[in-house]
C-alpha cells in the first residue's frame, strides 16, 4: 500500500472520529459537538429546575422526564443542544449515577440575579427591608408564593431584577433553599446607600384618661395615641378588630363597662389590645339623719325634764342636753 493511500485512510478515520463526540466518558454516535454548549449548574431546586450559566448569562430551566434532581449537582457541567440560550425541547446531556442520560428542556427563562441581604421581615404586611452590595436599602413588597420568607431574615436571597436595578418592575424573588419564588410588587429605595431613613416599624401606643377603676359618677374616657393612628374599640368585652367601632370622640361610661381598644398607624403597624374596666357604683348617702320624733320624760323628785337630740354626722351617737337645768350631760 502506497504512502498516499495510507495518508488518505488516516484522514478518513480522523473524520469518522470527529463525527462521534464523547461526553462524560460515554460515546454518543452521530452527535455533532458543534451543536452542543456547556453550562455550569449553579443551583438544583424544586422537582425539575436548575439555575445554570454559560459564563455570560444565567438561566432557570425546567427539565423533562428521564432526568431527576439526583442526576445534577452544583458545579457540574451539562451539555445542551443549542447555539445560544436553552429553549423548549433542546436536548440535555447529563452524567447520571450509573450512565449518561438524555432529557429535554421544557422551559427556559433568562435571569439577571442579584443577591440582597434581608435586614428585616415584616410578616404582617408581606414586606421586607433588603440591603444591596453597596449598602443601599429597599422596602420591598412581595406577592403570593414566598410564604417561607420569615426563614430568610438575616440571610441572603436572590432577585431577578429584570433590569438595571431593583424597582419592582418585572422583578422576581427566588428562595432556592425552600423552592419558593414570587413576584416583587413594589420596591422603594429608602436610603440610596447614603442617608438612611428608618422605616416606621413601631406600633402606636394608646393612653386612656381616666384609666379604669371604681367611680360613683359617669366617666368620660378620652383615648389618645402616640402618633397618628386609627383607634378601634369595644365596650361589650369582646376583642376589637378593624371592623369594630372607630374612636372619634370621648366615650361616656355610665354603667360598669369593660373597654378594649387598639390602634393601627399609617404604616400599618398594629398595637396590642389593651383593656380598662370601669366599675360604676351608686353615689354614697351623704344626707344627715333626722332627729328622733319622740321625746322621753324623765322624772326626778317630782320634776319633769324635756330632752332634745341632734346628730352631728351619720356615724355619731346623738348628744343631748338638759332643758331647765344648768348641768349638761351626754
Amino acid at each position: 500500500m502506497s504512502k498516499n493511500t495510507l495518508l488518505l485512510l488516516s484522514i478518513i478515520i480522523l473524520i469518522g472520529f470527529a463525527t462521534t463526540t464523547t461526553f462524560f466518558g460515554t460515546s454518543f454516535s452521530f452527535v455533532n459537538a458543534a451543536n452542543y454548549k456547556a453550562f455550569v449548574v449553579l443551583k438544583v431546586f424544586g422537582f425539575d429546575e436548575l439555575l445554570i450559566s454559560d459564563g455570560f448569562s444565567e438561566y432557570i430551566i425546567e427539565y423533562g422526564w428521564n432526568c431527576n434532581s439526583f442526576d445534577f449537582s452544583e458545579g457540574d457541567t451539562i451539555w445542551i443542544d443549542t447555539f445560544f440560550s436553552p429553549s423548549f425541547w433542546d436536548d440535555i446531556l447529563v452524567e447520571g449515577w450509573l450512565d449518561t442520560k438524555t432529557c429535554t428542556v421544557n422551559n427556559s427563562t433568562e435571569v439577571d440575579l442579584e443577591q440582597y441581604y434581608v435586614v428585616s421581615v415584616l410578616n404582617t404586611s408581606d414586606q421586607v427591608i433588603l440591603e444591596g452590595k453597596w449598602g443601599e436599602q429597599y422596602l420591598v413588597e412581595y406577592g403570593i408564593g414566598c410564604l417561607s420568607m420569615w426563614r430568610y431574615e438575616y440571610k441572603n436571597i436572590d432577585i431577578d431584577v429584570g433590569g438595571s436595578f431593583l424597582d419592582g418592575i418585572s422583578d422576581r424573588i427566588y428562595l432556592f433553599d425552600t423552592d419558593d419564588d414570587c413576584r416583587v410588587w413594589n420596591a422603594e429605595d429608602i436610603n440610596s446607600g447614603y442617608n438612611y431613613i428608618p422605616l416606621d416599624v413601631t406600633p402606636p401606643t394608646i393612653t386612656a384618661s381616666p384609666s379604669g377603676g371604681t367611680y360613683y359618677t359617669t366617666q368620660v374616657v378620652n383615648l389618645s395615641t402616640s402618633e397618628t393612628a386609627a383607634i378601634y374599640y369595644t365596650t361589650n368585652g369582646f376583642t376589637p378588630t378593624t371592623s369594630s367601632s372607630i374612636y372619634v370622640s370621648p366615650i361616656n361610661i355610665s354603667n360598669t363597662t369593660t373597654l378594649k381598644y387598639f390602634a393601627v398607624d399609617l404604616s400599618g403597624n398594629s398595637g396590642i389590645v389593651k383593656t380598662q374596666t370601669y366599675t360604676i357604683l351608686p353615689p354614697p348617702d351623704t344626707t344627715p339623719p333626722n332627729p328622733p320624733d319622740a321625746c322621753n320624760v324623765y322624772s326626778d323628785s317630782g320634776k319633769s325634764i324635756v330632752l332634745s337630740f341632734s346628730a352631728i354626722n351619720n356615724d355619731s351617737t346623738p348628744y343631748f342636753e338638759w332643758s331647765g337645768a344648768s348641768d349638761d350631760k351626754g
